[in-house]
């Protein structure tokens, strides 16, 4: 008997967290890339070239994302970078899945 395996859709992902969260956005991006399923883009400007606009560049990656992930804390509804990437991803009708890093974090309305 021959077994027949679907073709999985590829997800690419888009991680958004503020320096501040960098310990609970690691766990999650290690979680995220060991799935088949997913193409995880993470946005630090970390890994942007020299001599290339790292606002270009992260825009192109959210544009071309399926799904944006924003690990939400205290310091990250904070971040005005932060929540012009998600601001980005919600006016480019992305998926967006909210990751609260502490219980106490209230997940903005536009979001729930």
């Amino acid at each position: 008997m021959t077994k027949t395996l679907k073709k999985q859709k590829l997800f690419k992902a888009f991680l958004s967290y503020v320096q501040a969260d960098r310990a609970p956005a690691e766990k999650l991006r290690v979680i995220l890339s060991q799935r088949d399923d997913v193409k995880l883009v993470v946005g630090d400007v970390g890994d942007v070239r020299g001599g290339e606009n790292w606002k270009t560049k992260l825009s192109r990656e959210l544009s071309s994302t399926d799904l944006f992930i924003v690990v939400l804390s205290p310091d990250a509804l904070q971040s005005p970078w932060l929540l012009q990437e998600l601001g980005a991803a919600w006016g480019n009708c992305k998926a967006i899945i909210p990751v609260k890093t502490r219980a106490e974090v209230t997940i903005p309305p536009e979001l729930d």
